[in-house]
């Protein structure tokens, strides 16, 4: 059985940290069915998933000035770039989504 998938939004974002060091990242958000992970095991140690309504939740993320946001709700934190975009695709997608109804 293979994992089917539906699109539901591309973002691009670029981040400019000064004048000589930008970094673009291109990233989907979609829906997974009958997810099946093949994971190179070189690169990567272990996935997990976090419940959508466990992202939503304010209580479970944490930021200090000029860092970025931390989730702190999963098996483990998410923070850096990944925290960052997660926090992003939050307040720019589902809460402007859900605010237009």
């Amino acid at each position: 059985m293979s994992t089917t998938y539906n699109i539901i939004i591309h973002l691009d974002i670029i981040f400019f940290f000064s004048t000589y060091l930008s970094i673009y990242v291109s990233y989907y958000i979609g829906e997974l069915k009958d997810l099946r992970l093949s994971i190179n095991h070189d690169e990567v140690e272990e996935c997990f998933t976090v419940p959508l309504v466990d992202l939503l939740n304010e209580s479970k993320w944490s930021s200090r000035n000029f860092s970025a946001p931390v989730f702190t709700g999963g098996p483990y934190n998410i923070w850096g770039l990944t925290g960052y975009l997660l926090q992003k695709f939050i307040k720019e997608v589902i809460i402007k989504c859900s605010t237009k109804e």
